[in-house]
């Protein structure tokens, strides 16, 4: 009987140790995946700016050249070359300043793709030597991009204070030694992230307006009224204006998929990812996606 009982523990806990194994892989298992998923995030965001940024710079163009006819006619000549000189200058500024966004959010995504590739693997001189490389090179553009303005919106008034990380569930010590020293700094890109769309955003809420005033006034609302008939192409012209109105409307929701990524490396570090994972950032991201493809629709002639 003694030896049976002896025999019946060995075997006990001998599960109960593959039990223990088995959750403990489990749960590092579970872990790669999520810094895996915030990767593929990071890289999708990345996607999403690159076009968003490239479609501001041209509504920001055109906007500008709306602006720049509007008073050409009350000007004298000296006063067109000012006018315009003074304009150019500072499109050039703004789309010098959405080609650093670009060059930021690329970092962050190397960032998070050598990240991913930390939690999965043995560390090596390699992978250190590229964190160490995108967490210096974030560094030296973060000052410029935060003195930006774009248009009356300037990105520093967006900027939010600091939050304390607090690491939890990191098993591997090359991962929490990474996390522990630039975890806060890529914190505070995600909030200049978060302040750079957000002032992006209203830049191009207020082209936006003007550009569908413009049109609707032009092509819509006075041939309506003074013209002696209309053609089939007013009902067209009319319903682009109107349905172009949504487009204000998706630029406040593709402004949060900074937040929402903000928001997902505080729960990855911090071990506070629900079920649904990173859902509510791809959902931002697509959001960011669907204006792109809003404004990138053609559009008939004023």
């Amino acid at each position: 009987m003694m030896t049976e009982y002896i025999k019946h523990n060995k075997q006990m806990r001998r599960y109960l140790i593959l039990l223990l194994l088995f959750s403990v892989t489990s749960c590092v298992s579970t872990r790669v995946n999520q810094f895996a998923g915030f990767a593929e995030a990071g890289r999708q965001y990345t996607r999403a700016m690159e076009s968003l940024t490239t479609e501001a710079g041209g509504l920001a163009i055109d906007a500008d050249s709306e602006l720049l006819l509007k008073g050409r006619d009350q000007l004298s000549q000296e006063e067109r070359g000012k006018m315009y000189i003074e304009r150019s200058d500072a499109l050039r500024e703004l789309l010098v300043t959405l080609q650093g966004i670009r060059k930021h959010s690329r970092l962050l995504e190397r960032y998070f793709t050598a990240l991913g590739a930390l939690a999965g693997s043995d560390p090596t001189a390699a992978l250190s030597s590229e964190l160490n490389s995108v967490v210096n090179s974030l560094a030296a553009l973060h000052p410029a991009l935060e003195k930006a303005s774009m248009g009356n919106a300037r990105v520093s008034d967006y900027m939010g204070a600091a939050v304390p990380l607090v690491l939890s569930g990191i098993k591997q010590q090359a991962l929490e030694q990474e996390l522990r020293r630039n975890a806060p700094v890529i914190e505070r890109e995600l909030e200049l992230q978060t302040a750079l769309l957000k002032a992006l955003s209203q830049q191009m809420t207020e082209d936006l307006e003007l550009l569908l005033d413009i049109k609707d006034y032009s092509g819509v609302t006075r041939p309506f009224v003074e013209a002696p008939s209309l053609g089939d192409t007013w009902k067209a012209k009319r319903k682009e204006v109107l349905t172009g109105y949504l487009s204000v409307d998706a630029v406040e929701k593709a402004a949060s998929a900074a937040e929402s990524l903000q928001r997902g490396f505080r729960d990855l570090v911090e071990r506070r990812i629900g079920i649904g994972g990173f859902a509510p950032v791809f959902s931002d991201i697509h959001a960011m996606l669907d204006l792109v493809e809003m404004l990138r629709t053609p559009k008939t002639t004023p």
